[in-house]
């Protein structure tokens, strides 16, 4: 019987039947494997769940930063309103000043929308931030004699990071390896910069080798990595 693993981003789950996987409530982008798949695969790749993938409705749409801006110029400036005061004003020196508060008023609605023009375009150049957008699953490290020099080790790092940012591409992966003795003891960290990309909503699957020597003292060690930033590109 074909049983499924499920990787929130954090932590795996499983195995699971077909049966018991319905009951997870699967989105399409959920990370599935099983046996024959060569790597974690999103459920909504894989033909056989989207019958029983969750049908998330659309987030609810918020207006936009010229709509609002708009909108808060109008209630400034509502033309009744206006013409109720202005009604009300019987001199014309009177009526002069009140046109000129219009016009700047005007003014401050058009300083409003720029801000928030600028304000939005700010935020939305700045998302997809590393720790946010990268995921590492599997993150696994070794060290044992090189096979073509016994006199060195070999160092190696291996896992899949997974882009889910939808904008944004990265590259140039910052790793910290940290190396522990026989007894657990971290006894070095070492930081490495991995030369390759990534794409918006992929995966990329790491393998990776360390030039360099392990720490002075035992040649025994054991690894673990983790990701610490990547540079941010916008996708071709």
């Amino acid at each position: 019987m074909k049983v499924y693993f499920v990787h929130d981003g954090n932590q795996k789950t499983g195995p699971f039947s077909f049966e018991e996987l319905k009951q997870k409530g699967l989105e399409t982008s959920t990370m599935i494997w099983y046996d024959g798949l060569d790597t974690w695969t999103k459920a909504g790749e894989i033909p056989e769940l989207k019958e029983i993938l969750l049908k998330s409705p659309p987030p609810l749409s918020k207006p936009g930063a010229i709509q609002t801006a708009i909108e808060k110029t109008k209630e400034v400036l509502d033309k009744d309103i206006v013409d109720e005061i202005e009604n009300k004003i019987k001199s014309k020196k009177g009526k002069r000043y009140f046109t000129w508060g219009i016009v700047i008023l005007a003014i401050l609605g058009l300083v409003f929308i720029l801000s928030s023009i600028f304000k939005s375009s700010f935020n939305e150049g700045h998302k997809g931030k590393v720790t946010d957008s990268l995921v590492v699953i599997n993150a696994v490290g070794e060290v044992h004699p090189d096979w073509y020099d016994k006199s060195k080790n070999y160092i190696g790092i291996r896992g899949t990071i997974l882009n889910k940012s939808t904008s944004w591409g990265y590259k140039d992966f910052i790793i910290e390896v940290e190396y522990y003795d026989l007894d657990k003891k971290l006894v070095e960290t070492k930081k490495h910069t991995v030369n390759e990309s990534i794409k918006p909503q992929k995966s990329y699957d790491l393998q990776y080798r360390i030039n360099g020597e392990i720490p002075d003292g035992k040649r025994e060690y054991s690894l673990k990595w983790k990701l610490l930033d990547a540079t941010q590109v916008a996708p071709e």
